[in-house]
């Protein structure tokens, strides 16, 4: 099976997306449940903003995760379903804890754990989470 993005991102980055923007989600929707938000600690957001500037799209918000989170609350969203992943051995411990510390300050923040397949210690890492996260965000290596 051939990979459909490669092909798309090939003439990166892709220009902006210039739709316009509301004031929140229509009134008469049913409960949203964003079930997919990438949060991530304040240090390694620069190296993601970068990546998209090189090989993506522009990002419309730069904005931190705890941002992200009352931006999406405050424009309607009930609920936000955060994930984030390791990219290389050891991350997932730092961002672990700053998920768990997101899901404390807003409790309408569902989390899913991290840990980079592979890493030694990957077993305790998320062992020592099993009871603050609802999931896991698994990465490929």
């Amino acid at each position: 099976m051939t990979d459909p993005i490669t092909p798309l991102m090939q003439g990166a980055p892709l220009p902006a997306v210039d739709d316009p923007e509301g004031e929140g989600l229509p009134a008469d929707l049913p409960p949203v449940i964003d079930a997919h938000v990438h949060v991530f600690p304040d240090p390694v957001w620069p190296a993601v903003h970068r990546w998209f500037d090189e090989h993506a799209w522009p990002l419309r918000y730069r904005m931190r995760s705890p941002e992200i989170v009352r931006f999406l609350l405050s424009r309607g969203v009930e609920a936000v379903v955060a994930l984030q992943y390791a990219h290389r051995p050891g991350l997932a411990r730092e961002m672990n804890a700053h998920m768990a510390a997101l899901c404390k300050a807003e409790p309408r923040v569902i989390g899913l754990a991290t840990a980079y397949p592979g890493e030694p210690d990957a077993e305790a890492i998320l062992a020592g989470n099993a009871r603050r996260f609802y999931g896991l965000e698994r990465t490929s290596k």
